[in-house]
């Protein structure tokens, strides 16, 4: 992983640009659009689309920011794919089999037709994992025993060798989908999201690389600070570490806690330093705050005053 000195975002939203997932708002029963009117009555003039909450549909979208005046800052490809416990179809655009990756560009482009109608700032990408033979499953056996308080060891060492072996076979696929998908839709802003499981595609090391293969102007890179901390549990960097890195390249961040391998908590509730997380991220980088749902709105007001008076 290379160290950058410099503090600058290659996009320019508004100074220290707070958006609020849906993902924190979205009761049940409720519309996207319904999450979009509770972010602007909670004070958020925009809203951020995760993979997890209400179906997204253009058309109400566009009623609901012409009556409200908010934006859709971001949104994460795979929101259209529903839940499940596999892979999303959009995370297959870097596979080796010629099927899946046809399916994940389909999708892909679903993703880009709706951040357009949208007036979506930013599409985040995932990149990813490597494919192997109950690799997946190796990586939720690491997973689980690491949160019941083991150390990760043989078992890391041996997901690490094996996802080495096809890695650069899966970065040469995943370029090859993004160059299709990036510079045919230029007038759009992506992110591809740090990899945080140890078998992923786009690492802390290797994206970099993919961002210099590229070389696409409206191509940069995003970063989860909840899931980057637990991944310091499976052997990555540290979260400063992580920012300081990617910091000129850092089209945004989402803001959420976590401890030992639980995410979305509330910041200030887990074990991320958030001081060094502000002083990390560029100014002109988005902030995502990426809570679990069932915040009441009183807190989720409170916690942006936290998260503010951090200085993000």
């Amino acid at each position: 992983m290379k160290t950058r000195a410099t503090r600058r975002s290659p996009y320019d939203p508004p100074s220290k640009m707070l958006s609020l997932s849906t993902r924190a708002i979205a009761r049940r029963g409720a519309t996207l659009a319904d999450a979009l009117r509770t972010g602007r009555e909670l004070g958020f003039k925009a809203v951020s689309i995760p993979l997890a909450g209400p179906a997204p549909r253009a058309g109400a979208i566009a009623a609901a920011q012409a009556e409200t005046g908010s934006r859709v800052a971001s949104l994460r490809a795979g929101c259209l794919d529903g839940e499940g416990n596999g892979r999303q179809p959009t995370e297959e655009l870097g596979s080796l089999d010629d099927g899946k990756r046809a399916r994940a560009l389909a999708a892909a482009r679903d993703h880009v037709a709706l951040a357009k109608a949208v007036g979506c700032g930013v599409v985040v990408i995932d990149g990813g994992a490597v494919e192997g033979a109950g690799l997946d499953d190796r990586v939720r056996r690491l997973e689980g025993e690491v949160d019941r308080g083991a150390e990760p060891g043989e078992l890391l060492e041996e997901i690490r060798i094996s996802a080495e072996r096809t890695r650069l076979a899966h970065l040469d696929k995943l370029c090859r989908s993004l160059h299709e998908l990036v510079r045919r839709h230029d007038g759009l802003r992506f992110a591809l999201l740090v990899a945080a499981r140890p078998h992923g595609i786009a690492t802390a090391r290797t994206l970099d690389d993919v961002l210099d293969d590229l070389k696409a102007s409206n191509l940069s890179a995003w970063i989860d600070v909840g899931r980057a901390k637990t991944a310091e549990r499976l052997g990555g960097p540290p979260v400063a570490d992580l920012l300081a890195a990617f910091a000129p390249r850092l089209a945004g961040v989402d803001l959420h806690d976590a401890r030992g391998l639980a995410e979305h908590l509330a910041p200030g509730d887990g074990e991320v330093d958030w001081r060094a997380v502000a002083e990390n991220v560029p100014a002109g980088a988005l902030r995502v705050l990426d809570l679990d749902g069932g915040a009441a709105p009183a807190a989720i007001v409170e916690i942006r005053r936290v998260v503010e008076s951090l200085g993000l």
